[in-house]
């Protein structure tokens, strides 16, 4: 495990817009504990084999008919910007919020925030 710490380390701090408040050591510990112990390095390698693109080839999100809300952290460093429209323009009935100064890790970087959001969302698809 000693060896993916700093791996998990580096992605942890890259997914977030200012590492040093949103991702502090006893975060990134937490992050790091599923991937402790004899197990953990397997944990870590399935998890990232767990999906590809070719598992996503076939998906016609046009046909999710329920309400969607996609949120965008437009500090992400991992994933390009013009995913969010290409969902946003794929799902019939959703809806996109870019947040700014925010990276990948929403509920680390501003979980009040992401409760807003989440609650207004669910609130105005309770009224319809």
């Amino acid at each position: 495990m000693l060896g993916a710490a700093p791996l998990i380390e580096g992605i942890l701090k890259g997914s977030v817009a200012d590492p040093g408040v949103s991702m502090p050591v006893k975060l990134i510990a937490r992050y790091l504990a599923p991937f402790v112990g004899k197990d953990g390095v397997n944990h870590l390698l399935a998890l990232a084999s767990s999906i590809s693109d070719e598992d996503m080839a076939d998906v016609n999100l046009g046909t999710i008919h329920v309400p969607a809300l996609v949120l965008w952290g437009e500090k992400d460093r991992w994933v390009d910007a013009k995913i969010a429209d290409k969902l946003i323009s794929a799902l019939p009935d959703g809806r996109l919020v870019r947040l700014p100064g925010v990276g990948r890790l929403l509920p680390e970087e501003n979980p009040v925030r992401l409760c807003e959001l989440l609650l207004d969302f669910m609130k105005r698809r309770a009224v319809a």
